[in-house]
This record gives structure tokens, sequence and C-alpha cells, in this order.
């Protein structure tokens, strides 16, 4: 990819439409991960596969139990949690898709024997990387504001 190419992301949209709770600091370095054909992802495409991941790896003395900003600003349970170490023996990230974002923020998931788990603190598409998966990294040109909108939707070259 040219040092100059445009990149879409759901990151990139965040810091164009100015909203979240995401206040990025100028210069925003950027990089072109080239991920090995033997990274292993777990996939969160719902509500239920987030339950399954804080099922699999939560830890209920490191994480037991809802965050008190969370349950006190919007009533919302968030629950067990997985622990990123355990999910690490496993995995090389976890990606939580843009279906999986639109159908498992905010949606409580409750089971007799895990509790309610809700996805609640991802703000958008994207791998959260446990460990290095990456063939090469290229370092490309550093935001220094804000993509503007018109820009951004303009075609890759």
């Amino acid at each position: 990819m040219p040092q100059n190419a445009s990149i879409r992301s759901s990151a990139h949209a965040t810091l164009a439409h100015g909203r979240g709770d995401w206040n990025a600091t100028y210069p925003v370095r950027q990089q072109h991960l080239h991920v090995t054909a033997q990274a292993r992802i777990a996939e969160v495409h719902s509500a239920g596969d987030w339950h399954d991941l804080a099922a699999r790896y939560g830890d209920p003395t490191t994480h037991p139990g809802s965050d008190t900003d969370l349950d006190h600003s919007a009533d919302i349970d968030n629950g067990l949690a997985r622990t990123w170490n355990a999910v690490a023996a496993d995995h090389d990230g976890v990606h939580l898709s843009f279906a999986g974002l639109l159908s498992a923020l905010y949606v409580p998931i409750t089971t007799p024997d895990i509790g309610t788990t809700t996805l609640w603190a991802w703000g958008w598409e994207s791998t959260y990387w446990l460990r290095s998966a990456f063939t090469t990294v290229t370092d490309l040109t550093s935001l220094t504001e804000a993509p503007e909108m018109a820009n951004y939707w303009q075609p890759l070259d």
C-alpha cells in the first residue's frame, strides 16, 4: 500500500464525525499491518459470541461483575468479562465485526451458568490484537487533523 493511500476504517469515521469518547491527540500515527495467514482470530458477530467469549475466558476473581459507571448511568450490567491473558492463550486477536458492533453493543445476554454479559466498551469495528501476528508493518503518513468526510469516501487509489 503506498504511503499516501486513502484508508477507510471505523476509527477514521469516528474521527471524521467527531463523535464518541475518543479525544485523539494529533498527530495520530497510522500503520498498515500485514497479518499472517496463520493468525488465530476469535470472531464476534453477535451478543451471543461475546457471551461465549466471556463464558470461556472469564475469570470472576479478576472481573466479577458490572462496572459501576455503566450500571449507574445506563442501568446495564456488563457482568463477567473475558480476561485478555486467557484469550491470548488460544487467539492472537479478537475481531468485532460491523455486524457484531450493531447487534451486540449494549445487548445483555443472561444464562444461568454465567450470568449476564454485555459488550459495552468497544467503539467501532476492529481487531484487538493480543500478540503480534504481523508479517510486516508499514508506517503511513500520520494524521495531523481529523479526516474530512468528503475525502473519507473517495475511492482508494
